[in-house]
């Protein structure tokens, strides 16, 4: 039963990190496609907002990594 139970966390906390994962990557993935019209949370020079991008495209290729 314990067994069970702990699958079913274990499978829900791997959907919400990939969720989580492929919301990052969309973000960003906007910003590096639109510099001159970013997400919200981000302003500033065109550079500034694409390195922005690109990190966030690498935290969510990252983030969903499994053991």
């Amino acid at each position: 039963m314990l067994g069970t139970v702990t699958e079913v966390f274990d499978g829900a906390v791997d959907v919400l990190s990939m969720a989580l994962g492929l919301g990052c990557v969309w973000l960003g993935w906007r910003a590096v496609l639109r510099p001159r019209r970013p997400p919200e949370p981000i302003r500033g020079p065109v550079w500034v907002v694409r390195a922005w991008g690109l990190g966030y495209v690498l935290l969510g290729i990252s983030s969903p990594s499994s053991p």
